[in-house]
């Protein structure tokens, strides 16, 4: 064996730790993580990171959308068939001295809603304002005045009576002169005693009455101009009017017993008024024409009582017992005039030159409006 071929154990083993070595430091080259990760280059672009989308503006939009559609929600919805409000314009008694101007307007659904009306009355000229005043003030007896409205052909579509105050102490016709019953030998004072407690009586008749004449009904109220003197009387409710009938209201007119020009005159200054009549015999013959007229003065010239006995509804007819026959608006009033002739209830009408005719019953609140059949 050569020399050269021998090796001392000592350097074997050095050589294989130092091998050993290169391996571990190896291993941990190939395991480090920076071997494999890239750097970017220096002039590479940078992105720009992300903001969070706007959350409190998206809040806002949804808010502001519920409150839109709370509104239109809550926007109150004309109804398809409701009325506008309808001027009908003015109407005149020339009798009497009286414009009226009356505003209707159909309030709420055409199928539970109600036409409301307001109406004024005043002197048709400056020179009728003191009697017009006067009456209104302290009305001579029960008065009245009755709206109706109609359609273009003169057909009542419905209508009401609405009334004066009156008080009778305070009339400004003199009192009931009642005469006495007593014996023929009282004493002048006893007579005068009698004759009050009877006046007394008559009137105490009277305020009662007048109370349940003016119960549940509308009442007129006085309006004062800047003199403080009443220049007009104003009345405002509800008429008995159905949608239906209302769309064919055309034009109104209003009839009333309220003193004439003349009597208006007479209450004024009743001396006066005497003494023109007892020296102008044109007076006294119109006055005498006055007296033989009936009272009360309106457009209406016949009225009476009937029984109703029958209905026909095929022709929309009431028939009385004495023969008279009235046509009614069946579409209205064909559930009244069917109660009527079951409980043959006994009516009164009213009617004027044209035949048209206001039928009430006794106790009801409202008219039903109908055609005399001749």
């Amino acid at each position: 064996m050569f020399e050269s071929d021998q090796h001392d154990p000592h350097d074997e083993i050095a050589e294989v730790s130092h091998s050993g070595s290169s391996s571990s430091n190896l291993n941990a080259e190939l395991h480090d993580p920076s071997l494999y990760s890239e750097e970017e280059p220096e002039d590479a672009p940078k992105t720009k990171a992300r903001k969070p989308f706007p959350i409190v503006l998206v809040g806002f939009g949804v808010l502001a959308a519920f409150i839109v559609v709370l509104i239109y929600m809550n926007k109150p919805k004309q109804e398809a068939n409701a009325q506008p409000a309808g001027d009908l314009g003015p109407g005149v008694v020339a009798a009497s001295g009286l414009r009226g101007h009356l505003i209707t307007q159909w309030e709420g659904k055409a199928k539970d809603g109600k036409l409301q009306y307001q109406l004024r009355i005043e002197a048709m000229q400056p020179s009728m304002e003191s009697g017009f005043a006067l009456v209104v003030a302290r009305p001579p007896g029960p008065l009245y005045v009755n709206i109706r409205v109609l359609d273009a052909n003169g057909f009542a579509l419905c209508g009401k009576d609405i009334l004066f105050h009156f008080d009778p102490t305070k009339s400004a016709a003199p009192p009931p002169d009642v005469p006495h019953a007593g014996s023929k030998k009282a004493t002048a004072a006893q007579l005068a005693a009698e004759r009050a407690a009877a006046r007394d009586a008559q009137m105490q008749r009277l305020q009662t009455a007048e109370a349940d004449r003016e119960r549940g009904k509308d009442m007129f109220q006085n309006l004062a101009g800047s003199d403080g003197m009443i220049n007009a009387i104003s009345a405002q409710g509800d008429l008995p009017c159905s949608a239906e009938a209302y769309k064919r209201a055309n034009y109104w007119d209003f009839s009333t017993n309220f003193p004439t020009i003349e009597e208006q005159e007479a209450l004024r200054d009743p001396k006066m008024s005497k003494a023109q009549h007892e020296d102008d015999p044109q007076e006294q013959a119109r006055a005498a024409r006055r007296k033989a007229q009936r009272k009360p003065m309106s457009a209406f010239y016949i009225q009476g009582d009937e029984r109703i006995v029958g209905y026909d509804a095929r022709k929309a007819m009431l028939e009385a017992e004495a023969g008279k026959r009235f046509v009614i608006d069946k579409t209205l009033d064909q559930g009244t005039a069917s109660r009527w002739a079951s409980n043959f209830a006994l009516i009164h009408y009213r009617c004027d030159q044209h035949a048209s005719c206001a039928l009430t019953s006794a106790g009801g609140q409202s008219a039903v409006h109908a055609r005399l059949d001749e």
